[in-house]
C-alpha cells in the first residue's frame, strides 16, 4: 500500500471523526505509531478512542494527534489492516494537558488477534508549568469532605478558598465546565455544586495562560460528568449526623455558666455578688449584680417597671427572659443525587441528546438558634449534550441554588454564619454578648438565591482546528429583613399579676431591657435590610488550531456586562445615628482579547501569550472637589443637581504571560512562569453612594476611575520522580500586588463634610515556598504531604485621612502610624493524607462478596503554626511587637469505608469522624471583654525573657497564649511577687511565687508558710493556675463528632 493511497484515507478518516466532539474544557492526546520490528515510522495507522468516534490517522512521520478531548479516563485502539491491534487502556487526559501514547506494532500473526495494554501515567508531567493539581473522580470521593471548598482547602498554598495570599477568596476564579461562577455583589466565588456530578478537578495557583481573566491568585476548574448516549447511570448519596453538642463541657444554660450564675447562684443571687460569699477570684468570673433583694427594693412603688414583684418572682422572670433552648434538635446532614442519560423518546432525534442533572442539599445546625436555627443550602443543576451534527456539539446548562440562614452583619453586608467559629468571632469581646446569646433576633434571617444558564457550542472544523462560541447568565438576589414581630401580649403571669410577654423572642425595634442583668431586648437589632439583585452575561469566543506538531494556537475574546442593582441598608429608628443607606444602579461593561501559543519540542514546553482587558461602569460619574460642601447635609437626593457628572475614563490593561517547562533528567522537570493579572475590584468599590440617614449626608462615594488591582507573578519550581510511585514537588514563587482599593476619608474645616472614597493605595508583596511529596499509584496504600511556607508584608501610599484644616492635618501626619509597613512574622501550614486500602480482590470470597476487600482508611492531618501577637502585660510599649506565639494548631478527620459492588451496581457505606484524637484547643472565642482577656494573659507563665522585656513580674514557664486548663480543674491562682512581706491584703486562695527565691507561698491562719510541694507540683502539671476566658462555652469548639454515609452508584 503506497503513502499516497495511505494519505487520502488518513484524510477521509478525519473527516469522519470529527463527528464526535466534547467541550472546550479539555485536553489533547498525541503519539507516534512504529513498527515493532524495525523502528520505522507507520503511517496511515487508525488511532482511535473506544467508545466514541473520536480518532486519527497518522501522517508520514507517524504521528497523530486527536484534539478536543474531554477529561477523563479512555481506551486507545491502535489498527491497521495486516498488523496486530493494540488497545491501551486506562489512558489519563487532564485539562488544557498533552497525553502522549506512543504504538508499536507488529505484522499479524494470527487472524483478529489482539494487545491490551495497560497505559502508565507520567509521574512528572512534562507539559505543566505551574503549580497544578489534577485530581478525578476517585481521588475526590474517597477524602472524608463532602464539598469542593474542602478539597481546594488541602492543597498547597491554599486556606480555604484563599490562594496564597490572605482573605482573598475574591481572587480566585471558580469555574464549572469553563463558566465562571462568581457572584459580583462581592466578588465571591460561588461553589455550591453537587458532589456526585463531579467528573474532574483541577486547580492552579500560578501560571494561568492568556485565556484568563479576572484572576489574580488561583483557579478552580470543575468538570461535570456527562449523560452517556446509551445507557442512564444514576448516584446517590447521604451523610448524617446525629444532633449534639458543637463545644465541649457544659451547655451554654447551665445554671453556673457566665451569664446565669450571679442570679441563680443562692450564695449571691439575694444579696449580691460583692456580699462576701465569693472571692476575688470568683467575682472576677462573672457579670457583678447587686442582688434581688436590691432590685424588689428599687421596685416598691406603683410606677415602677416591676412593681408588687418578690426578689422570687423576679429571679423566675429572669429565668424565663433567658430560657432560651440551646439544646440541638435537628441532624447535620449532606444529601446528593445525580442522574443521567439519553432523553427519551427524541435523543436519536436529536443528535444523540443526553443529560445529567444533580439535585445538592446540605443542612448545618447552629451552636447557638439565631433568627433562623440552622444554615441550609441546596443546588441543583442540569446539563443537555447534543451532538447536533458532524463536528458540532452544543451544550446547554442551567442551575439554580439558594442559602438560608442568620445574617453575620448588622449593616446590610452579605454574610451567614456557618459554623461555630463564625458565632464566637461574632460573641468575644463586644457590646450585648448576652442579647446575641438569649434573644432570636439580634441578626435578621437571610435569603440568597443564584441561578445561572449556560450554553456553549463548540466546531470542529478539521483535525486541528475548532472553535467555540459560550454564552453565560448568572443571578444572584439578596433577601434580608428582620424575622416575625414579636407577641407584645402577655403570656405568662409572675407574683401578684405581672404578666410578661414573649421577650427576648420575635423582632422588637423599640427599647426593652431585661430583669435584673438589664439585656437589652429591643432596639438595636435586625438592622440589615438587604434586596439587592446582580446579574451579568458573559459572551465569549475562543478558536484553536493545532498548527503543527509543536505549535498550538489559540485566540479569542471575551465581552461582559453586568446589571448591578445594590440596594441595603442598616436600619434603626430609635438609634439613627450611625446608620446608612447604600444603593448603586448600573450597567458596567468589559471586554477582553487573548491570544497564547503553546509549544510542545522534545519534552520542553512554553506557553506564551498576550491579554487585553477593557472596562468601563457604564454610566456617568460626578465631578467633584475633596471637601466639596454638596457631600454635606441634606444634600444626597440632590447631588444631581450639585454637581457635574462626567464619563469615567475607559481603561485598557495589557498583560504578557509566559510559563516553560523543560526535563533536566528523565525523571525531573524545572519550570517557570511570569504574568501580568488584573482583577475588578468589588463593585461597592467602583459604583456605591453611601447615604447617612440621620442626616442626608454622602458618608461614602466609589471611585470608577481607580486603577484595577494588579498581580504581577513569578514562579520557580521544580518536580521529581522518586522510584517511579512517587512525585516530589518544590515551588517558590513571589507576589508583587499593587492597586489594593483602601478607603480614604476627607473631612472639611467646619466637619459638615466627611465621607470616604475608595483609592488604590495598598500593596502587598507575597513571596513563599511549598513543598509536596504525594504517591500516586499502590496496591495498598497512597497518599500526599504538602508544606506551605509564605511571607507577606503590605502598606499604603497616602494618608488615611485629609482634613481641609492644615492645622489638623499636620497633626494628624506626624502622629499616624498608619503608613508603616506591616510584616506579619510568617505562619506556615502543612496537610497530610494517608489512603490505605484493600485490594478489591483481597481475601476470601463468598459468591460474589469479600469480606476482606476494598476497605479503605483515609485520615487527613491539618498542621497550623500559631499566630503572633503583641503582650507587654496589657500596656503598650514602642518597640515591642509580636513578641508571642499562640499554640500551633492541628486535628485529624478520618473516613472509614466498605466497598460493595456487583455487575452495575456499586454501594459504599463509610463513617466519617472529625476530630478523631477529640482534641480540644482554646478558640479566643470566650472572652466577654478586654479585662477577661487580660486575666488570661497575665495568668500564663512566660519564658524569663519575655518579663525583662516588657518589664513586669511572673512565674517562669513555657507557656503560649493558646494553653489552657482543662473543664473540670479547680482554677488555683498564682501570684508573682518580688518579697511576699510587701503583699496588702494576702489572701488564702492563691499561691504566691516569691521570684527572688523561686519558692511558693500560701498564706494560711494569718502568717506565710511555703506550700506543700507536691500540691504545687499538681497545680503546674494541670495548668490550674490558668484563669481561663469567662464563656467557657465557646472554649472549646468542635468535639469528635461521628458522621454515618452510604454512596450507591448505580
Amino acid at each position: 500500500m503506497n503513502k499516497k493511497r495511505l494519505l487520502t484515507i488518513a484524510v477521509f478518516a478525519s473527516l469522519f471523526f470529527m463527528h464526535e466532539i466534547t467541550l472546550a474544557q479539555s485536553g489533547r492526546i498525541e503519539g507516534t505509531v512504529i513498527d515493532a520490528d524495525n523502528g520505522e515510522p507507520m503511517v496511515g495507522v487508525n488511532v482511535a478512542i473506544e467508545g466514541t468516534t473520536r480518532g486519527a490517522i497518522t501522517n508520514i512521520d507517524g504521528y497523530y494527534t486527536i484534539i478536543n478531548v474531554r477529561p477523563g479516563t479512555y481506551s486507545l485502539r491502535a489498527s491497521m489492516i495486516g498488523f496486530t491491534t493494540i488497545v491501551m487502556q486506562d489512558v489519563r487526559v487532564n485539562l488544557d494537558q498533552t497525553t502522549e501514547v506512543n504504538f508499536e506494532i507488529r505484522e499479524e500473526v494470527i487472524e483478529g488477534a489482539e494487545i491490551t495494554v495497560i497505559a502508565t501515567r507520567p509521574v512528572v508531567e512534562r507539559d505543566v508549568a505551574a503549580s497544578r493539581v489534577n485530581l478525578n473522580r476517585e481521588q475526590i470521593e474517597n477524602l472524608p469532605v463532602t464539598d469542593i471548598s474542602s478539597v481546594v482547602g488541602l492543597q498547597a498554598g491554599f486556606i480555604g478558598l484563599s490562594a496564597r495570599g490572605v482573605n482573598n477568596a475574591d481572587q480566585l476564579a471558580f469555574m464549572v465546565n469553563g463558566l465562571t461562577m462568581r457572584d459580583e455583589r462581592d466578588n465571591s466565588p460561588y461553589t455550591a455544586i453537587s458532589f456526585t456530578a463531579i467528573s474532574d478537578v483541577q486547580i492552579q495557583t500560578g501560571g494561568f495562560n492568556a485565556e484568563f481573566g479576572n484572576v489574580q491568585s488561583g483557579i478552580v476548574n470543575v468538570i461535570t460528568r456527562e449523560g452517556e448516549r446509551d445507557r442512564y447511570n444514576a448516584e446517590f448519596f447521604i451523610r448524617y449526623a446525629e444532633p449534639g453538642q458543637k463545644h465541649f463541657g457544659d451547655p451554654i444554660n447551665h445554671p453556673d455558666s457566665y451569664w446565669l450564675r450571679p442570679y441563680l447562684d443562692d450564695e449571691v443571687a439575694w444579696t449580691g455578688t460583692t456580699n462576701g460569699a465569693w472571692d476575688t477570684y470568683t467575682q472576677r468570673q462573672y457579670p457583678e449584680f447587686e442582688g434581688w433583694i436590691a432590685i424588689a427594693e428599687q421596685n416598691l412603688n406603683p410606677d415602677d417597671q416591676y412593681y408588687g414583684l418578690s426578689p422570687e418572682a423576679m429571679q423566675q422572670l429572669f429565668l424565663w427572659q433567658h430560657r432560651k433552648n440551646f439544646a440541638i434538635q435537628d441532624p447535620d446532614y449532606d444529601m446528593d443525587i445525580s442522574f443521567g442519560g439519553p432523553v427519551p423518546f427524541v435523543s436519536k432525534l436529536a443528535g444523540d441528546l443526553r443529560f445529567y442533572a444533580s439535585h445538592r442539599r446540605a443542612q448545618t445546625m447552629y451552636m447557638i438558634p439565631l433568627s433562623r436555627d440552622r444554615y441550609q443550602d441546596h443546588a441543583t443543576h442540569i446539563k443537555f449534550t447534543s451532538d447536533v451534527a458532524p463536528g458540532m456539539k452544543l451544550s446547554v446548562e442551567g442551575s439554580y441554588g439558594g442559602q438560608t440562614g442568620t445574617n453575620t452583619s448588622n449593616a446590610g453586608l452579605p454574610g451567614i454564619f456557618r459554623s461555630p467559629g463564625t458565632m464566637g468571632a461574632n460573641m468575644n469581646r463586644v457590646s450585648f454578648i448576652d442579647t446575641r446569646l438569649y434573644s432570636s433576633d439580634y441578626w435578621a434571617p437571610t435569603n440568597v438565591e443564584r441561578i445561572t444558564l449556560g450554553g456553549k457550542f463548540t466546531h470542529l472544523i478539521d483535525s486541528r482546528s475548532y472553535y467555540d462560541i459560550t454564552a453565560t447568565w448568572f443571578k444572584s438576589s439578596y433577601d434580608t429583613n428582620p424575622g416575625r414581630p414579636r407577641n407584645t401580649e402577655g403570656i405568662r403571669e409572675f407574683g401578684n399579676g405581672f404578666m410578661a410577654d414573649e421577650a427576648p423572642f420575635g423582632f422588637f425595634p423599640a427599647p426593652s431591657s431585661g430583669i435584673g442583668s438589664g439585656m437589652r431586648m429591643g432596639v438595636g437589632m435586625s438592622n440589615s435590610r438587604d434586596s439587592s439583585s446582580v446579574a451579568y452575561m458573559t459572551l465569549k469566543f475562543d478558536y484553536t488550531n493545532q498548527v503543527d506538531r509543536f505549535n498550538q494556537i489559540k485566540t479569542g475574546v471575551e465581552f461582559v456586562r453586568a446589571d448591578s442593582r445594590v440596594n441595603y441598608a442598616s436600619v434603626d429608628e430609635f438609634l439613627p445615628s450611625g446608620r446608612t443607606w447604600s444603593r448603586w444602579e448600573t450597567n458596567p461593561i468589559r471586554a477582553a482579547a487573548y491570544l497564547q501559543n503553546k509549544l510542545e519540542f522534545r519534552g520542553m514546553v512554553a506557553n506564551t501569550g498576550l491579554r487585553l482587558d477593557y472596562s468601563h461602569p457604564g454610566s456617568d460619574w460626578f465631578n467633584f472637589d475633596a471637601w466639596d460642601p454638596a457631600f454635606g447635609p441634606g444634600n444626597y437626593n440632590n447631588l444631581d443637581e450639585l454637581l457635574e457628572s462626567e464619563s469615567p475614563r475607559h481603561q485598557l490593561y495589557l498583560s504578557p504571560r509566559l510559563s516553560v517547562s523543560f526535563p533536566i533528567t528523565i525523571f525531573s522537570k524545572l519550570y517557570f512562569n511570569y504574568g501580568h493579572f488584573y482583577q475588578m475590584p468589588t463593585p461597592e468599590n467602583l459604583y456605591m453612594i453611601r447615604q447617612s440617614t440621620e442626616n442626608d449626608a454622602v458618608s461614602r462615594i466609589a471611585n470608577p476611575n481607580a486603577s484595577l488591582p494588579k498581580t504581577v507573578s513569578y514562579e520557580l519550581g521544580y518536580e521529581h520522580n522518586v522510584f517511579e510511585d512517587y512525585l516530589l514537588k518544590v515551588a517558590g514563587y513571589y507576589r508583587d500586588v499593587t492597586n489594593q482599593p483602601a478607603l480614604v476619608t476627607y473631612q472639611s474645616r467646619n466637619n459638615l463634610v466627611s465621607y470616604s472614597v475608595n483609592e488604590p493605595n495598598i500593596y502587598q508583596d507575597v513571596r513563599g515556598f511549598e513543598l509536596s511529596f504525594s504517591k500516586l499509584r499502590g496496591r495498598w496504600f497512597r497518599g500526599f504531604a504538602n508544606y506551605t511556607y509564605m511571607v507577606y508584608s503590605s502598606g499604603r501610599f497616602g494618608f488615611t485621612t485629609f482634613y481641609e484644616n492644615p492645622a489638623t492635618q499636620r497633626d494628624f501626619e506626624r502622629e499616624t502610624r498608619a503608613n508603616l509597613q506591616s510584616k506579619p512574622i510568617p505562619r506556615p501550614y502543612a496537610r497530610v493524607n494517608f489512603d490505605f486500602f484493600t485490594p478489591i480482590d483481597f481475601g476470601p470470597q463468598w459468591g460474589w462478596f469479600r469480606p476482606l476487600g476494598d476497605w479503605r482508611l483515609n485520615l487527613v492531618w491539618n498542621w497550623r503554626a500559631g499566630t503572633y501577637m503583641t503582650w507587654a502585660g496589657g500596656a503598650s510599649i514602642p518597640g515591642i511587637t509580636n513578641n508571642v506565639q499562640y499554640r500551633d494548631s492541628w486535628n485529624i478527620n478520618a473516613r472509614v469505608s466498605k466497598n460493595l459492588a456487583t455487575a452495575n451496581t456499586r454501594i459504599q457505606f463509610f463513617v466519617d469522624i472529625q476530630n478523631v484524637t477529640n482534641r480540644m484547643e482554646l478558640s479566643t472565642y470566650g472572652f466577654v471583654d478586654g479585662n477577661d482577656f487580660n486575666d488570661y494573659m497575665r495568668s500564663l507563665h512566660y519564658k524569663q525573657s519575655l518579663y525583662d522585656e516588657v518589664g513586669y513580674t511572673g512565674v517562669p514557664g513555657n507557656d503560649r497564649p493558646g494553653t489552657f486548663r482543662r473543664p473540670g480543674i479547680e482554677f488555683v491562682p498564682i501570684e508573682a511577687v518580688n518579697n511576699i512581706n510587701n503583699v496588702g491584703n494576702p489572701r488564702a486562695r492563691p499561691l504566691y511565687y516569691q521570684t527572688t527565691n523561686q519558692t511558693y507561698y500560701q498564706f494560711v491562719n494569718g502568717q506565710w508558710v511555703e506550700a506543700d510541694r507536691n500540691f504545687v507540683d499538681r497545680v503546674l502539671k494541670d495548668k490550674a493556675y490558668i484563669d481561663m476566658p469567662n464563656q467557657h462555652f465557646f472554649n472549646f469548639l468542635n468535639p469528635r463528632n461521628f458522621l454515618l454515609g452510604v454512596r450507591v452508584s448505580i
